[in-house]
């Protein structure tokens, strides 16, 4: 990593202040020291997510995981039944290390956005005259404005493999290391099995070419038939006992139906939105890496086919796609004409995903958990938390995994 006393300077403002640290550390990013940077801003991130409070998904995998296990607790036992193998394994190995709980989502959160800003570096570094500060610096504040830092240490499992998935991504289109890139896509399907159909749609795009305009169609096409092609397919291919357990959750289960609240419904449509608008940049724009282009067109055809389940298409499209093409304009070639009313836009963008997507929507566990405290305070004041404190936020929250003074609407 080339350091540089902009570098320097970030670092130590955000032993300081974190978030000036943050800010400064964005608007002073390089080729030469992005990775140092993006160093950072994981440390600051790691910070801030370990006062995220156990509240929906976390609640459940705190009681599946810390508080189910005991000293003789073994690997089997830990795994039967279980289809994500690695977040199940790695909680069993910090347990027996007497490693808290509330060290998982922060270092889940951390290492997902070192992973994903990682992949725009690299992408980044191999486009010719790329060398505007401004746009090297949008380019990077916009991707990170789309990570969803709390949803990941909420969630734990789909976030951290949504991200092993974007750097396996990466490393096969614009590092051409293949070795590398199974790694990573091994790692996110053993995470969370959905990631097996990133692969599938590697696997698909390896083997043919799309223009745009067949992407269009086939898209529809799939869009239509998906009702009927996707349970005849589960229905036919067991997948290794994955088929029942997904026609169970997601195309026959509750996951399958749209929010049953008007929260959830503008939320999930808000998420359309900025999908949309990358979409059409992807549309009208070429990028310099023609493969990844054919595998987003690939990965699109494969997100409408899952339409009948609206948890499925939102996970794929709206939670997984968004990197893929949030990357592809960044890579276009004509990301770099001046003045572009486009780039007007993302700014703009990226101010209402910062306020509404990572601060709004998640403003009951900023609030249980007082994690502002974690951007304004010094460091050595933010690194005293305790498994006491984490256990007290039992108290305030019901079996569903809610808060109890502010519920969600069901």
């Amino acid at each position: 990593m080339n350091i540089q006393k902009k570098t320097v300077c970030s670092y130590f403002l955000s032993c300081i202040n974190p978030l000036m640290g943050l800010i400064i550390g964005f608007f002073s990013m390089t080729k030469q020291n992005s990775k140092s940077i993006i160093t950072l801003i994981s440390i600051i991130v790691f910070i801030y997510s370990a006062r995220v409070p156990p509240l929906q998904d976390l609640y459940r995998r705190y009681w599946d995981t810390y508080l189910s296990y005991n000293s003789s607790t073994t690997i089997y036992e830990a795994l039967t039944g279980r289809v994500d193998f690695l977040f199940y394994a790695n909680s069993l190995f910090f347990y027996k290390l007497n490693i808290p709980f509330y060290i998982i989502p922060a270092l889940y959160s951390a290492v997902s956005v070192y992973f994903i800003l990682t992949t725009l570096t690299s992408a980044l570094s191999r486009i010719p005259d790329f060398s505007s500060k401004k746009r090297y610096a949008l380019s990077f504040l916009t991707l990170f404005s789309f990570i969803n830092i709390i949803s990941i240490a909420l969630g734990l499992r789909f976030g951290l493999a949504v991200a092993l998935t974007v750097r396996g991504v990466g490393c096969l289109y614009f590092e051409q290391k293949k070795v590398k890139s199974i790694i990573f896509l091994f790692a996110a399907c053993l995470m969370h099995f959905s990631m097996l159909g990133i692969v599938f749609c590697i696997l698909i795009a390896s083997l043919i070419k799309l223009n745009k305009l067949q992407v269009f169609i086939l898209s529809l096409l799939f869009y239509l038939l998906s009702s009927f092609v996707v349970p005849l397919i589960l229905s036919k291919f067991n997948f290794w006992g994955l088929s029942r357990y997904v026609l169970a959750g997601y195309v026959e289960g509750k996951f399958s139906a749209l929010p049953g609240n008007l929260n959830g419904m503008i939320v999930m449509i808000y998420r359309y939105i900025p999908m949309t608008l990358f979409l059409y940049f992807y549309l009208r724009r070429k990028t310099y890496f023609p493969d990844y282009e054919n595998f987003i067109g690939v990965f699109l055809i494969f997100c409408f086919s899952l339409s009948l389940s609206v948890s499925a298409f939102n996970r794929f499209f709206a939670q997984t796609g968004i990197f893929f093409v949030v990357v592809n304009y960044f890579i276009t070639k004509q990301y770099g004409i001046k003045k572009s009313i486009a780039n007007q836009v993302i700014i703009m963008l990226v101010i209402t995903q910062m306020l509404f997507n990572n601060i709004c929507v998640m403003r009951r566990a900023i609030l249980l958990g007082d994690m502002w405290y974690s951007l304004i305070l010094p460091m050595p004041f933010i690194l005293t938390l305790s498994t006491d404190r984490f256990n007290n936020y039992m108290k305030e929250i019901d079996s569903d995994g809610e808060w109890i003074l502010n519920r969600m609407e069901n």
